[in-house]
Parts: structure tokens; C-alpha cells; sequence
């Protein structure tokens, strides 16, 4: 399916399942209104960002609806941190396609792909992305699921905190 039949179908799909008729394109308009207000984070993000940002080129990469993820970046605090946002919508591709990542290093000054790390949450669009791109993954997994995919992440992490050995580990071997 495309992203756009995703979005137009996916809650009368859905209540369909369950012998409901609903207008789906009402459902969606509210549930991204709902969703362009959430911005909760992980404990220690804003902080482990804030640092790492000083340190390092961050960067988001993120499927999505490009004006809910800018509200929602904005209303963390976190959008000053990141030299630069791609969200799927705005490329024309969706993770995990190396079409979108290919899109991304294109947009990032000086990009060196074995220099650079994915961090993220799911197997499917972060990890395997990352590998079809040739670059280095980490999962963050705080529930430590079982990893029942065929993607084998470079790096694994259950808190953020584990992220700092990681990048010092890293940059020591890129200093070498």
C-alpha cells in the first residue's frame, strides 16, 4: 500500500474488521490532531540529546506526516538540537527503502556513511533501513523484545544512557 492509501483507509479498514462502518478520512483528521499534541518523552532524552548535540551532527530520520512530526519536535523542545529533519513524506520514500536514506545522505553536508549511526525503535523501518543503506544500527529496545526479524542490529540498547559507551567506543576506533 502506499502512504497515502495508508493514511485515507487505514481506520475504515480497520472498523471494518469488526462489522463497523466509519468514515475513515474523520477518523484520521482526528487522530493526527491527537497525535500532533503528543509529545512525551523517554526519561533522559532531552538531556542525552542535549549533549550529544554538542558533540555530534544529529540528524532525524522518521516516516510520518511531515507537519504532525514539526509540531511535535517543537513542542518537546528538542528541534534546535538536530542540524536537520527528513521525514517521509517530504522524500518521496518510506523506511526502511534505501531510496530514502539515499535521499537523506544526499541532504547532509559531507556524509560518510561508515561514520554514521541509526538509532531507533523499530526492526522493521529503523534497523533494517539502516542496514539496506550500509550503515551502522542500534536498537533501542527498553522491553527487550525478542528480536523475531531478519535484521541483526550493530548495537543494542535497553536505556538511553547505554548510548555514551557506545560513541566513546566508536569514536576511539575512528581516531585509530
Amino acid at each position: 500500500m502506499s502512504r497515502d492509501e495508508v493514511v485515507n483507509t487505514r481506520f475504515s479498514l480497520l472498523f471494518n474488521q469488526y462489522g463497523k462502518e466509519v468514515d475513515g478520512t474523520i477518523l484520521e483528521k482526528n487522530y493526527r490532531s491527537f497525535l500532533e499534541q503528543g509529545h512525551q518523552l523517554v526519561n533522559g532524552a532531552f538531556e542525552l540529546i542535549t549533549e550529544l548535540s554538542s558533540q555530534y551532527d544529529l540528524y532525524i530520520v522518521t516516516n510520518g506526516v511531515s507537519s504532525t512530526q514539526d509540531k511535535r519536535l517543537r513542542a518537546s523542545g528538542l528541534h534546535p538540537l538536530f542540524k536537520g529533519i527528513f521525514v517521509s513524506e517530504d522524500t518521496g520514500f518510506q523506511k526502511p527503502m534505501k531510496e530514502f536514506f539515499d535521499y537523506v545522505f544526499a541532504g547532509i553536508p559531507h556524509f560518510q556513511v561508515n561514520q554514521a549511526l541509526i538509532i531507533g525503535d523499530s526492526l522493521s523501518a529503523d534497523i533494517q533501513g539502516g542496514e539496506l543503506a550500509g550503515m551502522d544500527t542500534c536498537w533501542f529496545n527498553p522491553n527487550m523484545k525478542p528480536n523475531n526479524s531478519d535484521s541483526t542490529p550493530t548495537y543494542q540498547i535497553h536505556k538511553l544512557e547505554e548510548l555514551k559507551q557506545i560513541l566513546s567506543v566508536r569514536d576511539k576506533i575512528g581516531a585509530c
